[in-house]
């Protein structure tokens, strides 16, 4: 693999052209493509650098930008940090409260675990905007809105938007289980009407049935 990785190296490096930038003569910030959004995996950076003010700090008689300090270095620190500290917490916490965790290879339902479920879609929720936020200069331009517009829009949503989708997200949890545990108590409809000796007419419930729970596959 090594050999054919250089090999083709070799290849690509003096049979082919590939952005061969002398051609085009020295760069000028004027021209530029419109349109132009970073990779995937950058547009959650350039997000949060495009919405962030253009608040300033002097420290020491040095003027420190926070417009490129939060979004480059607190916003992937806060995110890849809580990603990486949450199986830590979560063991804690569950330690502290004595309940014992699932064990491993045993999938939990999201309905199961209303708090993790809503964090999580909170989480996505957030990166989600951040990455819209990439491109707000497209969806002003496509909306007929103004780039100011735009850019207030989402310094609101991604604060407002995780904490909406995390209220949704566990009601929508806890409701499912309110659900299960009627229907454990009471039985679900079978379309079965049967006749009382008194000639009345009811549906017969029949019993939940609950297959077994399957292991993760790995």
């Amino acid at each position: 693999m090594a050999a054919a990785t250089a090999g083709m190296l070799v290849i690509l490096g003096f049979g082919f052209q590939i952005a061969p930038i002398w051609l085009y003569g020295p760069a000028r910030p004027t021209q530029i493509s419109a349109g132009a959004v970073p990779d995937w995996y950058m547009g959650f950076l350039d997000g949060a650098l495009r919405i962030m003010p253009g608040w300033e700090l002097t420290v020491g008689g040095y003027t420190l930008s926070l417009a490129v300090l939060v979004p480059t270095v607190v916003v992937p620190g806060a995110f890849f940090g809580a990603l990486a500290a949450y199986p830590m917490i979560e063991r804690m916490v569950a330690a502290r409260r004595g309940r014992p965790l699932p064990p491993p290879g045993l999938l939990d339902r999201p309905r199961e675990q209303p708090v993790k479920t809503a964090l999580a879609v909170a989480g996505v929720a957030c990166y989600g905007l951040l990455w819209a936020a990439a491109a707000n200069d497209q969806l002003a331009h496509h909306f007929h809105l103004t780039i100011e517009a735009v850019t207030s829009f989402f310094r609101y949503a991604v604060f407002i938007g995780p904490a909406v989708a995390f209220t949704v997200t566990r009601w929508m949890c806890l409701a499912l289980l309110q659900a299960e545990r009627e229907a454990a108590e009471h039985g679900v409809e079978s379309g079965v009407i049967v006749r009382t000796p008194d000639g009345g007419f009811h549906e017969r419930p029949e019993p939940v049935r609950h297959g077994p729970r399957l292991p993760s596959a790995r």
